[in-house]
This record gives C-alpha cells, structure tokens and sequence, in this order.
C-alpha cells in the first residue's frame, strides 16, 4: 500500500463513506474526505438521538435520512432571494426587481468540478472527487483510491469558498478609467 492510501484508523474522522449496510458487494463507493470546513459545517448540525437512531448528519427523525429535498430547496430559494432583494433595497435598487434564476442540486457539483479545473485540480482527481465512473480500461486497472489527492482538493474548494464567501478587506483594487485612443483614419 502506498503512503498516501487511505488507512481507516487514522483517517476514519475526516473522511465520510457513504456506503451502506444493504449495498451490492459489487457497488464501488467513493469515500470522501472531508475538509475542515465541511466538518465544521456538520459540527454545528444538531444531534437527533432517539433510542435506535442512527447515524445521519442530516435527518429530522433520527431513524432516517433527510427526504422531501424539494420542500427544502423551495424554503432555501425563498431564503436566498429574501437576502438578494434586502441587499438590492440597501444598495438603492428596487428589491422587486430582482431575480432569483433556477438551479438544481447538481448545479453545485457542476460548478465544484469547475472550481477545480481553475485551480488546477488534475482531472482524473477531479471526477474521483465527484465519483464519476471511470472509463472501463481505467476502472479496470487503476484501483488507487486517490484519497490525500482528494482531500486537498476538498480542502482547496473550501479555501476558494471562503474567499468568496469572506472576501479580504483589501480585495477590491480601484483602476484609474480607460484611456481613450486617438481613432486611426484609414488613408485611401
């Protein structure tokens, strides 16, 4: 085993695995390290425990997983749009006019898998990052679980998130107006 292979005694904290008792013996399942930021998010998750619960970060009865995602998504896009018509109003601008555009869930993996192309996440760490299927040779011969490389990408999407999130006080550079150029006459 490599040193950078995932070792379940030293890493079983930072990492989520997301298999299941009652999963196929042929499912591959990609376990994903998680990056301080995602478990300080879970961290501040309330605990549900009830007599038989069982382990799910995200649940409202303890005994299962969080299920209804869209009445949630329907709460969180009023939330969100609430936020950007209060920031308009406090900009000067007419919160009415404002616009929430649709997105899915799946929205946030397309623009994670994008964020790691711009920081120069390798592909092949990328698309592990997401559990995409690799193509057949591949799968077939490379059974490297790519887990350190994971994490810090994991670790690198937080890092952007965060500066996108918070962004330093010093981030916005004023730039001097464009210079107008003299217009160049065509000689006939």
């Amino acid at each position: 085993m490599e040193n950078n292979e995932w070792v379940p005694d030293q890493n079983v904290r930072n990492v989520w695995d997301p298999s299941r008792e009652k999963d196929p013996k042929n499912k591959r399942v990609s376990v994903v390290p998680l990056s301080d930021m995602a478990r300080e998010a879970i961290a501040c998750v309330p605990v549900i425990e009830l007599e038989g619960s069982k382990d799910f970060v995200f649940t409202t009865t303890g005994r299962g997983p969080l299920k209804g995602w869209n009445k949630y998504k329907q709460k969180l896009d009023r939330k969100m749009l609430a936020v950007l018509q209060r920031e308009a109003e406090q900009a000067g601008r007419d919160p009415a006019q404002v616009e929430l555009k649709p997105w899915q869930h799946r929205d946030l993996r397309r623009t994670a898998r994008t964020f790691m192309a711009r920081m120069g996440v390798r592909d092949e760490v990328a698309e592990h990052c997401l559990a995409h299927a690799l193509p057949t040779i591949q799968a077939t011969y490379n059974r490297y679980a790519y887990l350190a490389e994971k994490r810090d990408a994991f670790e690198k999407l937080a890092n952007l998130m965060e500066r996108i999130t918070n962004p330093p006080a010093d981030n916005v550079v004023t730039m001097a107006p464009p210079r107008r150029r003299k217009s160049r006459r065509a000689v006939s």
